[in-house]
């Protein structure tokens, strides 16, 4: 028994990933400052399930960020293991940003 409960909870390893972007206005210019940034993860490139979602403070200079996703964590590797999986981000409360990666 002790066991089997050390095997299930050794499955689950918490992840983080670095992420990094560029964030533009409409007129190619880059961000200033602090951005509210949403980082979904999908099991499909178009629909599909939500298999994390993750809210994000970002600080833009230039538009250029580097933030860490699955601080909350919550990200883990059996999310990972469900590939492929494709990120969707979105800023503030704009439509989510096109096409999924």
């Amino acid at each position: 028994m002790l066991i089997q409960l050390l095997t299930s909870l050794s499955l689950a390893v918490p992840v983080e990933m670095n992420h990094q972007g560029r964030l533009l206005d409409t007129n190619g210019a880059g961000l200033q400052g602090t951005q509210y940034l949403t980082v979904k993860i999908y099991d499909s490139e178009t629909g599909g399930s939500v298999v994390y979602n993750e809210s994000l403070i970002v600080d833009c200079d230039n538009g250029f960020y580097s933030t860490t996703v699955g601080m909350s964590g919550m990200l883990d590797s059996e999310v990972l293991d469900q590939y492929p999986l494709w990120l969707e981000l979105t800023l503030g409360t704009n439509p989510p940003m096109e096409p999924r990666h």
